[in-house]
């Protein structure tokens, strides 16, 4: 199911097309890039935004971050597609590394899309590390997060860093899956070198999984002192108890890449978090029956995490 929910969808690459591209300023030295989609005027807009963040290797034009953006404005919601920094082709938009618990990057776009004058409120959407990044930046807002802020919905977050990482290197899909994830970190590597000649491809090429990429590049230009240490504290495992918005948690027990006792495990008490736990669903996939509709078959709820997430947007949007 992995596999076949990051599978093209027809219509998605026409619709990403159609978005408007933005650059939003983080600080002093970056810059994200965000892609705004908008309701038709044939559909009621909506006040609040929804601003979508994209898992490890992903972007703004990632089938579940465009196949949930297209479903929101037909709810109408207007989407910003966030590329985190370093993401999507935006390696020249800002000096410093993408990695697990930043938060800025979310937060700067959230920001835009009220200052802008787009939306009244807002609602976050993280999808697997970027489900982390979301959940981080809610438990650092506490119990006194932005008035503007209606809740925060995730789909299959990674919350245990070490875990994920462990899980990589076992099994025939997940060892797939690391070379896609490892190739693509290494070719950023190779384009912050040609920007930056003095950062080093020095034992690029012993590289083969992520934890020794994050020992090598992540942690050290994060400020971690080693992948241990970055794992233990960008992972939101024990803090989401610090979580008081209105947020919902999609995993799945079959999910091959996060493992699920994660969040049966976790603290959940006193805070804001919804945990819903399906039997299948692998990593961000989630895929559905079709279901024949007078005799015409028909996307009904093929993809469900994706119309959950709406569909609590929605929930939040009225409270």
């Amino acid at each position: 199911m992995t596999f076949f929910g990051a599978a093209p969808r027809p219509g998605l690459a026409e619709f990403a097309a159609r978005g408007e591209r933005q650059l939003v300023p983080v600080d002093e030295s970056t810059r994200v890039r965000v892609m705004i989609d908008r309701p038709s005027s044939a559909v009621e807009r909506r006040g609040t935004g929804l601003v979508i963040l994209h898992g490890l290797a992903g972007s703004s034009e990632s089938s579940y971050t465009v196949g949930t953006a297209r479903n929101a404005v037909r709810s109408g919601f207007v989407v910003a597609r966030l590329n985190a920094r370093n993401c999507g082709g935006t390696v020249e938009l800002t000096s410093e590394p993408y990695h697990g618990a930043e938060t800025a990057d979310l937060a700067a776009a959230a920001r835009h899309l009220v200052e802008s004058g787009e939306v009244e409120r807002v609602h976050l959407v993280g999808f697997s590390i970027g489900g982390n990044q979301a959940l981080r930046l809610a438990a650092e807002w506490g119990d006194e997060p932005p008035s503007w802020i209606t809740g925060v919905s995730t789909v299959s977050p990674c919350i245990d860093f070490a875990a994920a990482a462990r899980t990589l290197e076992h099994g025939f899909l997940n060892r797939v899956m690391q070379r896609r994830f490892v190739g693509m970190l290494k070719d950023y590597v190779r384009e912050r070198s040609r920007l930056d000649p003095a950062f080093t491809l020095d034992g690029l090429g012993s590289i083969h999984t992520v934890r020794q990429f994050d020992e090598r590049y992540t942690a050290p230009l994060s400020g971690y002192a080693d992948a241990d240490d970055y794992y233990a504290r960008a992972s939101m495992k024990g803090r989401l108890h610090e979580v008081r918005v209105p947020t919902l948690i999609l995993a799945s027990r079959d999910d091959p890449l996060v493992p699920v006792q994660g969040f049966e495990t976790a603290d959940l008490s006193g805070s804001g978090v919804r945990l819903v736990v399906t039997e299948r669903g692998g990593h961000v996939a989630f895929v559905g029956a079709s279901k024949a509709v007078k005799g015409d078959r028909r996307d009904l709820d093929r993809r469900w995490a994706e119309n959950r997430v709406v569909e609590f947007a929605r929930l939040c949007d009225r409270a």
